[in-house]
């Protein structure tokens, strides 16, 4: 059995700004209360290849993650994969960003799956058709 969602937020700063915040990679903690820390692993500018390791907490459970970025379009597109296969809800995820009047959009949409079996659903995110 599946369930879809999707989220759109829109926010009151141009796309390039947007971008260059959400790009930087280490302003989660900034956002989203469930990031504990996030840093950097990789020398250079951000862009496809690039490493990052945080600590999340998700409904009490704490745990470490890894991730590179695989996509890296600015100003519209920042996605990545997680490198360790843990319970994460979401392994491949992302940013799909679209300019909205004076300010942005990020958008995202996947499926919530029950895995037969599993006690724990599985997550699966699927980008919007480009």
């Amino acid at each position: 059995m599946a369930h879809s969602w999707s989220a759109t937020t829109t926010i009151n700063r141009p796309i390039d700004q947007l971008f260059a915040f959400l790009a930087g990679g280490t302003n989660d903690t900034k956002f989203s209360p469930r990031v504990q820390e996030i840093k950097k692993l990789t020398d250079g500018p951000p862009g496809v290849g690039t490493v990052y390791s945080s600590a999340v907490k998700d409904a009490g459970l704490k745990s470490s993650r890894e991730f590179k970025l695989t996509e890296f379009e600015q100003p519209t597109k920042i996605g990545w994969t997680e490198l360790r296969r843990t319970r994460s809800p979401f392994p491949d995820d992302g940013y799909d960003l679209e300019p909205a009047g004076d300010g942005a959009t990020s958008s995202n949409q996947g499926l919530l799956e029950y895995r037969h079996g599993d006690s724990n659903p599985g997550f699966r995110r699927e980008r919007a058709a480009s």
